[in-house]
């Protein structure tokens, strides 16, 4: 993987993501957006030795940015090397949760329910194995009991994270 460096990157985000994106890759060009899109750009892969433009970046209605390197790179490899940080991705109208009377105002984006439980299914399964040992001996050795502890604290983390409280 090189790493490409360009004159035209900016320390400060610029806006629009997809504008931002722009300002960073090198021979962009306009290309007719798919079905749903609302702009497309093909452009040198920052990720790797790109000889004629593999990287078809695209906009969707709300401002969202999809990257999609023909080559193989990932999204998250194109993003690095473009120098971007994942919020600058994230359109500023999705940044901040909104006011909806019963939950307060979060101060970053949300989780969906599928990102929380995959980020917490190995604790899941510490915690029914810590209960399975307790069901059949009675007890936790001090091992264990750091093993329970340590998943309990990370589940109310993921929560806290996901925008849910208590």
């Amino acid at each position: 993987m090189n790493k490409h460096t360009f004159g035209s990157v900016s320390p400060q985000p610029l806006g629009m993501p997809f504008d931002e994106v722009v300002a960073r890759v090198r021979a962009a060009k306009e290309t007719q957006p798919a079905s749903g899109l609302v702009r497309a750009m093909t452009c040198i892969c920052p990720a790797h030795d790109d000889s004629r433009p593999s990287l078809l970046v695209s906009e969707t209605d709300d401002n969202r940015v999809l990257m999609h390197c023909r080559a193989g790179c990932t999204f998250d490899e194109v993003r690095l090397n473009l120098g971007l940080e994942p919020i600058d991705l994230i359109p500023e109208h999705l940044r901040h949760a909104r006011h909806d009377g019963n939950r307060r105002a979060h101060a970053g984006p949300r989780f969906s329910a599928w990102q929380v439980l995959q980020a917490i299914a190995l604790d899941v399964i510490i915690v029914v194995i810590a209960a399975s040992q307790i069901r059949r001996e009675g007890w936790l050795d001090d091992v264990d009991f750091d093993a329970l502890a340590h998943a309990e604290a990370r589940i109310q983390h993921t929560i806290q994270a996901g925008g849910l409280s208590r």
